[in-house]
């Protein structure tokens, strides 16, 4: 039972019994209003409860994706702001991982929207489990799309976690009779690494995660390419201004 209805229900019990202490016996009307007036107090600090229980939830799930249960695209952006900025100051490598499920709209038109949402949400629990360390984080990017952003690590290690990835997605062996990988359901996957640095933005750690991702559906699919942006020479001269955290 949600905490929401437990206070609803805590509030109608308290109620009942506070009325029916008042007028199941002989009470003054000084004593009574004393009880009504007590019930009226309580009532209204129990709902106040309720409102703001409500307010957060909803905030909550406005960042979150029902179907798989991992953040969606619009806190990703907010996260790797902040992880750039973060990592901006320090000059430590930033790096993430675009993934995407193969001929994922195939799939979806032979076996039926059931089997593709299953397929997301093994996907999207392969991604939390693989993802441990304090401060990584995961998100559903797309329709079929998932995104990880991985501070403080480097090129190598982004492309080793997006094998590991990649190799458990297809361990999951989902049947998929169309797919032009294979006869199971496979995902291909970009990673980018980069130095935050003045001479660069967020979108362009997007852009490439997203240009390695291309890259490796054309090629086949099922696969990992990395792009290691990471040992460009920094500028020197003024500190890099912090990008822009999404609202």
């Amino acid at each position: 039972m949600q905490l929401t209805h437990k206070i609803l229900y805590g509030v109608l019990l308290f109620l009942i019994l506070l009325l029916f202490y008042a007028f199941g016996g002989s009470s003054s009307p000084e004593r009574l209003d004393y009880f009504l007036v007590s019930a009226l107090v309580i009532t209204t600090l129990l709902l106040v409860i309720v409102i703001l229980k409500g307010n957060t939830d909803n905030q909550t799930s406005v960042f979150m994706d029902d179907l798989t249960g991992l953040p969606n695209r619009s806190l990703s952006e907010q996260v790797i702001a902040i992880e750039w900025n973060r990592n901006l100051r320090k000059l430590l490598p930033l790096s993430v991982i675009l993934a995407a499920v193969d001929n994922f709209d195939a799939f979806r038109d032979l076996y039926g929207s059931p089997q593709a949402h299953a397929c997301l949400q093994g996907t999207a629990e392969i991604f939390s489990k693989n993802l441990q360390r304090a401060g990584d984080f995961s998100a559903r990017y797309g329709t079929n799309e998932f995104i990880a952003v991985l501070p403080d690590t480097t090129a190598s290690e982004a492309a080793f976690l997006a094998e590991k990835i990649k190799d458990a997605v297809e361990a999951l062996a989902i049947e998929h009779g169309t797919s032009s990988t294979g006869k199971i359901v496979t995902i291909s996957l970009g990673t980018c690494t980069i130095v935050p640095h003045a001479e660069k933005e967020t979108a362009e750690l997007i852009l490439l995660a997203d240009k390695a991702l291309v890259r490796a559906q054309n090629e086949g699919g099922n696969r990992v390419v990395s792009i290691d942006h990471s040992s460009d020479q920094l500028p020197l001269g003024e500190p890099a201004p912090l990008a822009p955290v999404p609202q």
